[in-house]
């Protein structure tokens, strides 16, 4: 059971990385998309990241969500509550 639901949740990752690809691909034409990237280096780098933490999560290693986990904070962070400096 817990290989099945490992891959339920790397499926439900790769979902959020494609959408995150079309948002970066939509973006980088000039097409206007719903959802906008904060700046299309970091949507890059945040998609490689993605891919390792998809790998290591398949591997069952925590760091592999850890890493996803940071991920996706960094994102909502960024995009509500931008003024917030550590």
């Amino acid at each position: 059971m817990k290989k099945m639901t490992t891959y339920l949740f790397v499926i439900f990752m790769g979902m959020f990385w494609v959408f995150r690809i079309i948002v970066a691909f939509c973006y980088n034409l000039g097409i206007n998309f719903p959802v906008m990237p904060i700046d299309l280096t970091y949507e890059i780098v945040l998609l490689f990241l993605t891919l390792v933490a998809m790998v290591l999560v398949v591997k069952r290693s925590m760091f592999g969500a850890i890493i996803y986990l940071l991920r996706k904070w960094t994102i909502f962070w960024n995009k509500y509550i931008p003024s917030y400096n550590f």
